[in-house]
């Protein structure tokens, strides 16, 4: 009997690993053609020639992200079981993808890009509440010394077919002239935003054949504000994660740089006939395939030797990312920077992940997860509105500037806290 029971748990083992997988392959493949710092900017800008606007859009995800996440964890923190909760929230964050799709084919293209500013505010609602619900339920299926590989894992094959697809959006999407027409506009709007949607929904249908186990160990009941409360509490117990916390915000700095990227080097290439189609495909192609197919090496390094090492090694690989692209502005240096640019993100965002979701007891992510979502996402939603301004009125080498001076400050954290942050023997609740 004992020998069956051990079967059968290896094979819902098995079952709740490849469903996560497949999660990951579709969900990350559509939320990264959205988020790359390549497609949705040049699409904003396109209709409203505005960087404010550019920034506004990037502030309103991160707005919404900010606000959700102690709610989420008050919501799931409690319960043994929350599968049900993770489906219906990361169903409400694909809606606003379907939403703004149809919006670019019915509306103007500067109606459409406001339009788009709500629904990235909306999607960034659902996101912060799913992320937490999604991460309670990823430390309830896999085990703690492998969810640095099976969360680079899933990035990989989410973001190796996310580049493909953006090598193709690229090359008839977007092809000459195609931003600068209404209706190509239209059309390449509607393209990206839908393709996403679907695979966001094929991803979520694969999540519904994972077998949650019910948790073992949960934290008491708490509302809201007693959350918000415990989370403080971690802080000051926990210095080793403090640590991480307080780094990790600096290092999120650098995100009032991320939308103005391709905008930046397609003002420099303008002498050279500007940013065509096919090398703002490459560039979303070659930053998903350097940031994606990369994140299982990522996870495994972290695996070994610790979380926060790789978040360093990420943090300084995206930081000399930045330095090469005010070095120069040509179109082979631009795709270098995209590539060390997706490497470093790789890292920085594996490791982050990784250590949050090992770092003390399985039963407190929830609230580590939402002590560290609000807190990021809050500079989420000011940075780029500070970028955009600052962009604008002064240039945005003084912003990237800026960004690599945050990312140093978060590195000499970071080192100062070897050896490795996320040892679990160093932790003591």
């Amino acid at each position: 009997m004992q020998g069956t029971g051990t079967a059968a748990e290896a094979r819902i083992a098995t079952r709740n690993v490849a469903a996560e997988l497949a999660h990951g392959l579709f969900g990350q493949a559509g939320q990264r053609l959205v988020m790359a710092p390549t497609f949705l900017p040049a699409l904003l800008f396109a209709a409203s020639g505005s960087e404010l606007l550019v920034g506004l859009a990037r502030a309103g995800q991160g707005l919404g992200a900010m606000l959700t996440p102690a709610i989420a964890a008050a919501t799931v923190g409690h319960r043994r079981h929350v599968k049900r909760i993770a489906l219906a929230a990361t169903f409400a964050g694909r809606l606003p993808l379907l939403a703004m799709a149809l919006a670019a084919a019915l509306l103007p293209p500067l109606h459409a890009a406001w339009f788009c500013v709500l629904a990235l505010t909306a999607m960034g609602f659902a996101n912060g509440f799913a992320q937490i619900a999604l991460g309670q339920l990823r430390v309830r299926i896999v085990p703690a010394h492998r969810q640095g590989t099976v969360l680079g894992l899933r990035n990989t094959l989410g973001g190796l077919l996310a580049a493909a697809l953006a090598a193709l959006l690229g090359a008839t999407l977007f092809g000459t002239g195609a931003l600068e027409d209404p209706q190509g506009l239209a059309t390449a709007f509607s393209g990206v935003f839908g393709l996403a949607f679907l695979l966001g929904l094929t991803g979520l249908l694969a999540l519904t054949f994972v077998a949650e186990p019910a948790a073992e160990e949960t934290r008491p009941r708490r509302d809201t504000r007693q959350t918000i409360a415990d989370a403080r509490a971690l802080l000051r117990r926990d210095a080793e994660f403090a640590r991480f916390f307080t780094a990790y915000a600096l290092a999120n700095v650098a995100r009032m740089g991320l939308p103005f990227y391709i905008l930046y080097a397609a003002a420099e290439l303008e002498a050279e006939g500007g940013l065509s189609g096919a090398l703002l495909g490459t560039c979303t192609t070659l930053w998903l395939l350097a940031g994606t197919s990369t994140r299982l090496l990522w996870g495994r390094i972290g695996d070994r030797i610790g979380h926060d090492q790789v978040l360093a090694a990420g943090v300084a690989v995206w930081a000399g990312a930045q330095l090469l692209l005010l070095a120069s502005a040509t179109p082979l240096a631009l795709l270098c920077f995209f590539v060390l640019a997706g490497l470093g993100t790789g890292g920085f965002h594996t490791g982050a992940n990784a250590f949050v979701l090992t770092r003390g007891p399985a039963a407190e992510t929830a609230m580590r997860l939402a002590a560290v979502t609000t807190v990021t996402q809050a500079i989420a939603a000011v940075a780029p509105l500070l970028g955009g301004a600052l962009g604008a009125a002064f240039g945005f080498a003084l912003v990237f500037g800026l960004s690599i001076a945050a990312q140093i400050a978060a590195l000499g954290l970071l080192l100062a806290g070897r050896p490795s942050l996320d040892s679990q023997k160093e932790y003591v609740p």
